[in-house]
């Protein structure tokens, strides 16, 4: 499979796009004003403690504080992970209000919700992740070979010291790419280095301080997905090219000549045909090539994705042809998923299999499809209806709240008042205004379905009010008004 990746940099917003076989497989926007601050370390003071939610509030200097529970507490000598002990602590034995405290965030803010934060502070390098509260050597869990991660656990504990933890990447194993020792070891020098720099910034600085801030979105995408199967990176920015180019030289200096800058005057999403699948990303039908389609609607509590057979009516064997739509269902789905940055509560709606074959069939390639999904995600077995539910982590807004916004008229409802509701609005304000004027003239403006109903067959309805009322009432269809928008005046 070959893989791309494409930066756009605008004025105020930058756009990355990975392709996977010139197919969009993930999208992340950054804007001037909504920053994303995952990663960002800061000094701020605990603002409210709630012993009944174990959990706690930090005034960092944000427009909200941050969210803070007890088990993404730090507690000198106990584990993260040691439940048994975190059970019997209190938050409020731990916290109190007014005390200072160093947190990194964890989450960003989404929706009502303030950011979440954690004292387990971590620094990501290429191949490794600094645990700064742990003592412990992690090895991905992607790396299934033996040999390899012992080979790698091996390196992570001759250079990390005694006093930290870390996590080997999947980008350093020697299955993706000949990754040496010394590359290892300067991604963790590197680390430590700018640790030091952030200890002496905790010790130098106030409360409400950003203490560390993590990279622009484009170096950070390089950093935490850039894999030996990137083929080619374009940027269409000659300042951001510059700069990219001065980290890989740092930091994959092998890699530098799979970096390249975009000069062509047609937008780069629109020579590509990114564009084009970006826009059926944003759609609420996929069609899949069999001529079946799926169905991706979003409600407050979870997403609904139903599969459907469509135009595809396969051969004589309705099973077979409900597997083949489910199939190629299972590939699609995994990857819009990932597209769109669903999170949260799944239910994928399977058309109704019989045979067994064909349900472990479908799980298995949707489990092996979301290998690839960076975002935690759990997948549960399928029902005898059809169902499967899934759980994938939420780390950021999905690309339908980044690039679309609620509509003004239905308010994201996808839905506004039928015509002859709005009819009959008109007719009471018509009432009205024959009450409070004397003209014996009155005009209406209205939408042509509204019209349509307002004045009936052949007029009847609008001569019967003329007849009841005393006035003559004259409708005129605008095309240009809106459904729900009407003007009744005097003449």
């Amino acid at each position: 499979m070959e893989k791309k990746i494409i930066i756009h940099v605008d004025d105020d917003e930058t756009q990355i796009v990975i392709l996977e076989d010139n197919k969009l497989a993930e999208f992340y926007v950054e804007r001037e004003e909504s920053l994303r601050i995952v990663g960002n370390i800061y000094k701020g003071k605990v603002s409210n403690v709630l012993p009944g939610m174990q959990s706690a509030f930090v005034d960092v200097g944000l427009e909200k504080d941050v969210f803070l529970h007890i088990d993404d507490y730090h507690i000198e000598g106990v584990e993260k992970d040691d439940a048994i002990s975190m059970k019997d602590i209190s938050i409020r034995d731990v916290l109190q209000v007014g005390q200072e405290i160093v947190v990194q965030i964890m989450k960003d803010p989404l929706g009502t919700k303030g950011a979440r934060g954690t004292t387990f502070l971590t620094l990501p390098g290429r191949f490794c992740v600094l645990l700064l509260n742990e003592k412990s050597i992690y090895v991905s869990r992607r790396i299934t070979d033996e040999s390899e991660r012992a080979r790698l656990k091996s390196i992570g504990d001759k250079h990390c010291p005694e006093d930290m933890g870390l996590i080997i990447r999947t980008a350093a194993s020697n299955s993706t790419s000949e990754i040496t020792e010394e590359e290892i070891e300067t991604d963790i020098k590197f680390l430590l280095q700018l640790w030091d720099k952030i200890v002496g910034r905790i010790h130098k600085s106030g409360v409400y301080a950003m203490i560390h801030n993590e990279l622009n979105i484009a170096m950070k995408i390089l950093r935490d997905l850039f894999t030996h199967d990137v083929s080619e990176i374009y940027v269409d920015s000659e300042e951001q090219y510059m700069k990219l180019r001065e980290y890989f030289e740092f930091m994959a200096p092998r890699e530098v000549e799979k970096l390249k800058l975009y000069k062509d005057e047609v937008f780069i999403f629109e020579k590509m045909g990114i564009d084009r699948q970006i826009d059926r990303a944003l759609k609420t039908h996929v069609w899949l090539n069999c001529g079946g389609y799926i169905i991706i609607q979003k409600t407050e509590a979870l997403t609904a994705i139903d599969v459907n057979t469509g135009k595809f009516t396969g051969q004589d064997d309705l099973e077979e042809t409900v597997f083949k739509t489910n199939l190629e269902a299972a590939y699609e789905i995994a990857r819009q998923i990932r597209i769109r940055g669903i999170g949260g509560i799944i239910i994928v709606d399977f058309i109704d299999m019989i045979k067994d074959d064909h349900k472990n069939k479908i799980m298995e390639v949707m489990r092996e499809n979301f290998k690839k999904d960076k975002s935690k995600n759990s997948i549960i077995g399928i029902t005898e209806f059809g169902l499967v539910e899934i759980t994938r982590e939420r780390v950021s807004k999905s690309i339908n709240e980044v690039l679309l916004q609620h509509c003004p008229y239905c308010k994201g409802t996808g839905k506004v008042y039928a015509s002859k509701l709005i009819s009959n609005k008109v007719r009471s304000e018509i009432a009205k205004m024959a009450k409070m004027s004397e003209s014996d003239k009155i005009l209406v403006n209205t939408h042509p379905d509204v019209a349509a109903h307002l004045l009936g067959e052949e007029g009847e309805r609008v001569k019967l009010l003329e007849t009841r009322l005393g006035k003559s009432i004259f409708v005129r269809a605008d095309e240009t008004y809106h459904v729900e928008q009407i003007q009744v005046s005097v003449m």
